[in-house]
């Protein structure tokens, strides 16, 4: 079986990811998985819209091409968090390029604890439909991304991040399956 770059760098993505599960506690005692807890107050919802932008690889012989889309969602119940997803990219299966858009509900869990970096990343699952010239299709799609917070002071409120996500799309009804790396800023109320 002939290994592709997109699953090979998918996997090694999960691999590294996999280690961050192994810690319970850093250092300091805060956890990299926080305990699941309701919402306290309004700042915890953490509601965002964003702005997605990157390269989508689909899975045989074609070309890569531009993808680009929107990102809305909010934290539902610490550290579980709920969006969805709209995706505009070209596929090229190796034969055609088809104009493909997704529409999908994505469910993240989002990773806590001290380290500058994994506190801001998370693992995600999406699912629902990609539209294509030749119909519609179920899809899944495993996430992992990260969102840094974008500071205008010590003391002010984050309202920009920037950050990126990897996925691999796993599309029904024979459409060909897709690698992408999306960079991501969103706005946080």
């Amino acid at each position: 079986m002939k290994f592709k770059l997109p699953i090979s760098v998918f996997i090694m993505a999960l691999g590294l990811s996999l280690t961050v599960l192994a810690q319970s506690k850093n250092t300091s005692g805060a956890s990299t998985l926080p305990k699941p807890r309701p919402v306290e107050s309004t700042q915890e919802w953490k509601p965002h819209v964003g702005l997605l932008g990157g390269i989508s690889t689909p899975d045989g012989s074609g070309n890569s091409s531009g993808a680009f889309g929107i990102d809305v969602g909010y934290q539902y119940y610490i550290p579980f968090s709920l969006g969805a997803e709209y995706i505009h990219s070209d596929v090229d299966n190796g034969a055609t390029t088809d104009s493909r858009d997704s529409l999908m509900v994505k469910g993240s869990y989002n990773f806590g604890g001290e380290n500058a970096f994994l506190s801001k990343t998370y693992a995600a699952v999406a699912l629902g439909v990609v539209f294509t010239p030749d119909g519609t299709a179920v899809a899944a799609a495993p996430i992992l991304g990260f969102d840094y917070p974008l500071k205008d002071g010590e003391k002010s409120k984050d309202y920009f991040s920037v950050g990126a996500s990897t996925r691999y799309t796993f599309v029904g009804n024979n459409e060909t399956d897709t690698f992408s790396l999306l960079g991501a800023v969103k706005y946080w109320y």
